[in-house]
């Protein structure tokens, strides 16, 4: 299996959280109607419609007149119910939007606390270093001392060594 980033991964488990939980499973699902004559619809009909003017809403066109092509319309409460419904998918899409912009902050948070505890990692690592490089330093300048030391008393015996 491929290795992944965990914080990619989490932020595609909350999207799929935030999509799932924006679903609305029990809602009611719409039959679809046809506006054909043929079809049986209970949709009552609105042939005799008119506008504010006092004329047909259908004046002009024969075919509607006679109520061939299109006679039957939904009902208030089918209407009201489809209103409802659209609302219900509009929050359900204002809701996922929210879920999707906390993911997204919760991912740039998270990237923030990796990118700090990254950076801290490398002052540790270069701090750690500077103190080998110290106490290298140091083990040298005693090296050095000692040596300078021991060739002192090598001097200092050689010339009383050797009149």
């Amino acid at each position: 299996m491929a290795n992944y980033n965990p914080v990619i991964l989490q932020f595609m488990l909350l999207f799929v959280l935030a999509v799932y939980a924006s679903c609305d499973f029990n809602s009611k699902v719409l039959t679809k109607r046809s506006l054909l004559l043929e079809d049986t619809s209970p949709w009552p009909s609105i042939n005799n419609v008119r506008l504010s003017n006092g004329s047909p809403w259908n004046h002009g066109w024969p075919a509607w007149k006679t109520g061939q092509v299109l006679g039957y319309g939904p009902t208030q409460s089918e209407v009201i119910n489809a209103i409802s419904v659209a609302k219900q998918a509009s929050a359900n899409v204002l809701i996922a939007q929210q879920h999707l912009q906390a993911a997204k902050e919760n991912v740039l948070n998270q990237q923030r606390i990796a990118t700090e505890k990254q950076t801290q990692a490398v002052i540790l690592k270069q701090k750690s270093q500077a103190a080998v490089a110290h106490a290298a330093a140091h083990a040298t300048a005693v090296e050095v001392h000692k040596t300078e030391a021991e060739a002192a008393k090598l001097g200092h015996l050689a010339r009383h060594a050797h009149p």
